[in-house]
């Protein structure tokens, strides 16, 4: 059975906290009555991810050299408490080594706390070919709509000109190659047989 039952965090459940304070107005909105149907979490969600956001993602190029950085910006936009929400964390993506992001906070003033909240990753291909960076997802809880919504960033591809460097194959061992060379020491023996004979 689905019981509702109110999440008990400071950050994410005042309304206080993302409305601005005015004497002139004398109603303020709260959260305090709004309960999050525990059912309905999804997976990844964090209580200090309360707002209306959307999230948008692109690369700097589409196109690199093997070996070559590039750069996945991570874009949310939105009303909410920007500096306490918990960004996608990407510790690792299939093709490519992640380094730790830039996070950057640019809170726009108004009745309701708002503003960009941009991430940038600087991400190193790690084979040649297309590579694809698959939807990256930020779980939310929608004030107004009373709802959990997970907003999506749509796929990015990158195609990587060449092979990226790889570790040097090790050394055959000394029994092949004593092997192979064998026919040419045989060689230089007959040879220095025959020069011997004249």
């Amino acid at each position: 059975e689905c019981r509702s039952t109110p999440m008990r965090t400071a950050s994410a459940i005042r309304w206080p906290e993302l409305v601005a304070t005015s004497a002139a107005r004398p109603h303020r909105r709260s959260l305090d009555c709004v309960e999050q149907r525990v059912c309905g979490r999804p997976a990844g969600f964090d209580a200090a991810n309360v707002g209306r956001y959307e999230i948008s993602a692109s690369l700097d190029r589409n196109q690199v050299g093997a070996g070559e950085a590039v750069t996945l910006k991570l874009v949310i936009k939105g009303k909410g408490n920007l500096r306490q929400l918990k960004v996608p964390r990407l510790k690792t993506l299939d093709g490519f080594k992640v380094y730790e992001p830039k996070v950057q906070d640019q809170v726009e003033p108004g009745e309701v706390v708002g503003g960009v909240k941009t991430v940038e990753y600087l991400i190193v291909p790690q084979r040649g070919g297309e590579l694809v960076i698959p939807p990256v997802e930020l779980p939310c809880f929608d004030p107004e709509a009373r709802s959990y919504v997970v907003r999506r960033t749509g796929a990015l591809r990158v195609n990587v000109v060449g092979e990226t460097p790889r570790a040097a194959t090790p050394q055959a061992t000394a029994g092949p190659v004593d092997n192979l060379l064998l026919p040419n020491i045989a060689l230089i023996r007959n040879r220095h047989g025959i020069s011997s004979r004249v």
